[in-house]
């Protein structure tokens, strides 16, 4: 959708679905380990990535739960743009 948008030279619709989507890259990123949050977003959605091979604390799970909880409305609402 975006580079639809983008080369129908929608250019604000564009931009605003750009920084939901950094906002989202954002907070994956956030995991003490890539690609760890991209993990723990996408199984939100049901995708299965396997587990971490890097053993996990206690912490960094927490983390990853909060990571969980925050994508998964965002992906809902820009899986609905």
């Amino acid at each position: 959708k975006l580079y639809r948008l983008f080369a129908e030279k929608k250019w604000d619709e564009a931009r605003e679905l750009q920084f939901k989507l950094l906002e989202l890259i954002t907070l994956m990123h956030t995991a003490s380990n890539f690609p760890d949050g991209f993990r723990a977003a996408l199984s939100t959605r049901g995708f299965s990535l396997g587990k971490s091979r890097q053993p996990i604390s206690h912490d960094e799970e927490a983390n990853l739960q909060r990571i969980r909880e925050r994508a998964k409305p965002m992906i809902a609402k820009l899986s609905s743009c």
